[in-house]
């Protein structure tokens, strides 16, 4: 899954029950990343988790939206673009929690439309 010698198989294994719960394979991978470090910056990213940049900043940008992380800008010497870098907003576990009640909606829809199945065929053949 990743390349990088920093994913153990913990964190492998994390990311893809992340990806098993409806989040997008890129966005548990960054959330991981940031979740380790402090002020991580989007070329750490690239780097390590073998993604490009339009790939990450587009997670980080669906991961802010969320509330999960949040971004600062960091001031670099002489010209350019400004760097950012990411921090984790919300602690991992209830971030984890929030996936977990996602998980728990979707279980109920599919319990909601067995049970429809189920009575519309009773009604209709039984």
């Amino acid at each position: 899954m990743m390349t990088s010698e920093y994913m153990d198989e913990d964190r492998k294994k994390l990311v893809k029950l992340l990806i098993e719960g409806e989040m997008n394979k890129n966005e548990a991978k960054c959330l991981i990343f940031i979740a380790d470090k402090d002020d991580v910056k989007s070329k750490e990213m690239e780097d390590a988790l073998d993604l490009r940049q339009p790939v990450v900043s587009i997670a980080v940008q669906e991961l802010r939206e969320k509330g999960w992380i949040e971004k600062k800008d960091v001031k670099k010497a002489g010209k350019g673009r400004p760097t950012h870098a990411y921090n984790i907003k919300k602690p991992i576990d209830e971030i984890v929690n929030d996936v977990i009640k996602d998980i728990e909606k979707e279980i109920e829809e599919l319990k909601d439309k067995k049970r429809k199945l189920r009575d519309l065929t009773m009604s209709l053949y039984f």
